[in-house]
C-alpha cells in the first residue's frame, strides 16, 4: 500500500500515558530491559575500539530500529527476541537507508565540534569581557542542538516502519511532528526529569542511612532509565503520526495493512 505520512497534534495528557504505558509494558515483558542494555553494550564496546568508534553513530539507527521492532512485538503480544534486535541488519533495503541516515546524522553533529565554549575565568578581565560573546555562542549551540534533535527525533521509525526512503521527507516529517507537539513533548521531558530528580534525591538520602541499598538503587535506576526513555518516546511516535493512502483509488483493493 502506498502510504502518505501525516503528522498530527496530540493532547498534553498523552505525555503521562506514554510513561505509564511504558512501565506497564516493562512489567509484562521485562526482557525489553535486557535487550536495551544489550544494544547499549554493543554500542559501548564498538565506541571503545579505535576504528569502530567512527562507525557507531552510523550503525545506531539500525540498532534502534531493531529495538523498536522488539517493542512492536511486545505491543502485539509477542515475546521480544534477540534475533529481532539485530534483524534489521539482514534487511537490505531498510538497512541501506538507515545507514545513510546515520551518515547524515553524523554530518549534522560536525558543527557542534566547532561550537565548544571556552572556560570563563572570573579572575581574568579579558575572559569576563568576553562573557556576552560566550552567551551568544551558548544560545547558538542550544538552538542548533534543538533543531538537530527535532530533525532526527522520529527519523528511525519513519524510515523503518513507515517506509519513507527520501531523507529530506523523513527529516521534514520528524521536524513537523516535533514542532506540532512541542508542548506534549516538553511535558513528557519534564515528567521524566522530575521523576529522575525525585529518585536521585531519595537515593542521596538513602545513601546516608543504608549505603548498600542506595548503591543497589543507583544500579537499578541506570538499568531502567534506558528502556523507559526509548519505549516511551516510541509510544509518542505512534500517537504523533497518522497514515492514510496516498492514492485512495489505487489502494482501495490493497489487502496489506500497516500496524505498529
Amino acid at each position: 500500500m502506498n502510504l502518505q505520512i501525516i503528522t498530527r497534534r496530540v493532547t498534553t495528557r498523552l505525555a503521562v500515558r506514554w510513561i505509564t504505558d511504558t512501565f506497564a509494558l516493562l512489567r509484562k515483558y521485562p526482557s525489553l530491559i535486557g535487550l536495551s542494555l544489550l544494544m547499549y553494550l554493543v554500542m559501548l564496546i564498538g565506541s571503545s575500539l579505535p576504528v569502530a568508534n567512527v562507525l557507531v553513530p552510523i550503525v545506531w539507527p539500525v540498532m534502534i530500529a531493531g529495538f523498536y521492532q522488539c517493542v512492536v512485538d511486545a505491543l502485539q503480544g509477542k515475546k521480544p527476541q534477540v534475533e529481532r534486535l539485530f534483524g534489521v541488519f539482514s534487511q537490505p533495503l531498510p538497512r541501506k537507508h538507515l545507514l545513510l541516515l546515520g551518515c547524515v546524522r553524523l554530518l549534522f553533529l560536525v558543527p557542534l565540534a566547532f561550537l565548544n565554549l571556552p572556560v570563563i575565568d572570573p579572575n581574568n578581565i579579558n575572559s569576563v569581557q568576553n562573557i556576552h560573546m560566550e552567551l551568544d555562542t551558548l544560545l547558538l549551540l542550544l538552538g542548533y542542538f534543538g533543531l538537530y534533535t527535532m530533525l532526527f527525533a522520529y527519523a528511525e521509525p519513519i524510515v523503518y516502519f513507515l517506509g519513507e526512503r527520501r531523507l529530506g521527507a523523513v527529516l521534514r516529517a520528524s521536524l513537523s511532528a516535533s514542532t506540532k507537539n512541542m508542548w506534549p513533548l516538553t511535558v513528557y521531558s519534564l515528567l521524566l526529569f522530575a521523576g529522575l530528580f525525585m529518585v536521585v534525591q531519595v537515593l542521596i538520602l538513602l545513601s546516608q542511612l543504608v549505603p548498600i541499598l542506595a548503591a543497589a538503587g543507583i544500579l537499578l535506576l541506570c538499568v531502567l532509565m534506558i528502556p523507559v526513555v526509548l519505549i516511551s518516546f516510541f509510544l509518542s511516535f505512534r500517537d504523533c503520526f497518522v497514515l492514510t493512502p496516498a492514492e485512495p483509488a489505487a489502494d482501495a483493493a490493497a489487502s496489506d495493512t500497516f500496524e505498529v
